[in-house]
């Protein structure tokens, strides 16, 4: 299931979404229908709604996603977020998955701590590779060989630094640009 983290960063908006975005794959209002008629929702109450969801329709995986927006939290919302996560990791057996850009890392760093040590699986930061310690080499030697073009272009030390300058050694970048540069030499190949 993948959520996206609610604009100010908040507990409440992020189930909300959490909800919402369970409902529309399950072509269902139910949830939130019970949340009109049910007065005084707190957000114990939405933990209870979303801990049902991930019970009841076999949720195997969530994706939090944009969890940056962690940073425009209030004061302690943020943190509630965070220890909500953790507590789905831990109490439902979930695996959690959280995206983000690295102006969060630290945040998410110290809010995933406890989490991790349970887990025992730790986590991965993703960052742009550097042209210095040759694993950007590595990396697009083995991207080059998947070409689909008519012929084969041998790969040489311009190709190389020209993919790192133009994608800043982001591999996600470099792999659309290697992509895109093979669709078009496909339309101009004769």
């Amino acid at each position: 299931l993948v959520v996206e983290c609610a604009h100010d960063g908040g507990l409440r908006g992020t189930m909300m979404n959490l909800i919402r975005i369970a409902e529309e794959i399950l072509q269902t209002d139910q949830y939130s229908s019970d949340l009109r008629r049910t007065k005084g929702v707190n957000n114990e109450y939405l933990i209870g709604v979303v801990g049902d969801i991930v019970a009841n329709h076999g949720v195997g995986i969530i994706v939090i996603d944009e969890l940056q927006n962690l940073m425009e939290a209030r004061s302690g919302d943020g943190d509630r977020l965070l220890n909500w996560l953790v507590s789905l990791t831990n109490k439902l057996k979930l695996p959690v998955i959280p995206i983000s850009t690295p102006r969060v890392f630290k945040k998410l760093a110290k809010g995933f701590r406890q989490g991790r040590r349970t887990s025992g699986y730790g986590d991965i930061m993703f960052r742009r590779m550097t042209q210095e310690d040759g694993d950007w080499d590595d990396f697009v030697e083995e991207l080059w060989q998947y070409q689909y073009t008519q012929h084969f272009t041998p790969l040489n030390k311009e190709h190389v630094d020209a993919l790192y300058y133009e994608s800043q050694g982001i591999h996600d970048l470099a792999v659309k640009m290697f992509l895109i540069a093979q669709m078009r030499a496909m339309d101009l190949d004769p």
